[in-house]
């Protein structure tokens, strides 16, 4: 096999006519140039997202653990503090928690007497869940530190930068749902242009 820059081209050199020998090197080089224009993999977006929330992280983590609370019970008390009752699978879409990890999550809150189960009168089948009386006294200590955490952040950056950041996580947020590998793969210039902001069946745009 013959080898360029580190690679192999794939076709020994020596069965190739001199026509072809130039197209396979001009080929290859063609490779190294696209894998040199592919982003670093800091700047990827999963590694970027996940590189912002480990910087963001650490101070609210120390928060919950001065209440005795995880970031997912976290994550419940701080939808129920806004909402009074609430199915369970509502909570689930809201807090991004998967609904057989949610039952452990709420058993634990309401050992804690934090939340409760709420059964209706008429449906003993229609559960919804609120904070009780200790829930919401823990909501008035916690919730001013959390926002002067949150206003401590935002104020790393200019309004308009904010601003910008809000927008666009919104907006690659609703671009992205319900992507596949097979949009990534489809052609991109086919001569007829992809119509993006027209929801696919199945998909909901947020």
């Amino acid at each position: 096999m013959s080898r360029i820059y580190g690679r192999d081209i794939g076709v020994p050199v020596a069965q190739n006519p001199a026509g072809l020998r130039g197209i396979q090197l001009i080929v290859n080089m063609l490779i190294i140039h696209m894998g040199m224009n592919m982003p670093a993999f800091h700047q990827t977006l999963p590694m970027m997202l996940n590189l912002t929330l480990d910087a963001a992280m650490p101070v609210y983590r120390e928060l919950f653990a001065r209440y005795d609370l995880t970031e997912q019970q976290w994550r419940i008390l701080r939808v129920l503090w806004t909402t009074d009752y609430i199915r369970s699978a509502d909570l689930s879409d809201r807090t991004l928690l998967p609904k057989p990890s949610l039952v452990g999550i709420l058993d634990r809150l309401e050992a804690k007497v934090l939340v409760q189960r709420v059964r209706s009168t008429t449906d003993r089948r229609n559960v919804t869940i609120a904070t009780t009386a200790k829930g919401r006294a823990l909501a008035q200590e916690v919730l001013p530190q959390a926002n002067a955490i949150h206003e401590h952040i935002q104020a790393l950056v200019s309004p308009s930068e904010w601003t910008a950041i809000e927008t666009g996580l919104r907006a690659l947020t609703e671009k992205m749902q319900g992507m596949t590998l097979a949009d990534v793969a489809a052609p991109r210039d086919t001569g007829t242009p992809r119509d993006t902001d027209t929801p696919r069946e199945g998909y909901q745009n947020a």
